[in-house]
């Protein structure tokens, strides 16, 4: 069932670019985008109050932005990117990664931006190797979630914003909270 999910969320997104980017006339280019984000559940603290927690850490992506023109004020982006965190300390290490496939549609509104979207983490693992307990390696199923994202433009090719994400992961008989809030910095509209 999660795998009919997955597949079909991913070519919701690739039907939706695809038409969006066949017609010439509208304006295509280049989107990169780092966030930094926190939330989900948590799966290290450390004694100094460190946390490591699913869904949240830094996240680089890069993709295309395609704007339907000045009167329509929408645009979409596809990105591709990867989430990860990591805890060292003296006595142990904890690693979270995930590879992320997103599709937001986002109205105008002047220099504010409105976004939602469907989200997808690949790959999802996390890892920790701590003195004194057993190894933890948890690989997760590929996972689709909700997002939802308010931007600001500061300039014609800088926004700042903040963006929400509702995910689950799933190991097993195990579910785990991956949503997550952050800010992020990206280039394009």
């Amino acid at each position: 069932m999660v795998f009919l999910k997955n597949l079909v969320s991913t070519r919701l997104i690739l039907i939706c670019f695809l038409l969006a980017f066949s017609s010439a006339s509208n304006a295509l280019g280049l989107h990169l985008e780092g966030s930094l984000e926190g939330g989900g559940d948590n799966m290290l603290t450390t004694s100094g109050g460190q946390d490591l927690n699913l869904g949240g850490g830094m996240q680089f992506s890069f993709g295309l932005t395609h704007e339907f023109g000045r009167r329509a004020g929408s645009s979409m982006i596809l990105s591709l990117g990867q989430l990860s965190d990591s805890i060292n300390v003296s006595n142990g290490n904890g690693d979270y990664q995930a590879d992320v496939f997103e599709g937001s549609y986002l109205l105008h509104a002047g220099a504010h931006r409105f976004g939602v979207g469907i989200v997808q983490h690949l790959n999802p693992v996390y890892n920790d190797a701590v003195a004194g307990f057993p190894p933890t390696d948890i690989v997760f199923e590929n996972s689709t979630g909700a997002i939802l994202r308010y931007g600001y433009q500061i300039s014609s090719f800088l926004q700042f914003g903040v963006k929400y994400t509702v995910m689950e992961y799933i190991s097993g008989t195990d579910d785990y909270d991956a949503g997550s809030i952050g800010f992020y910095l990206s280039s394009g509209s």
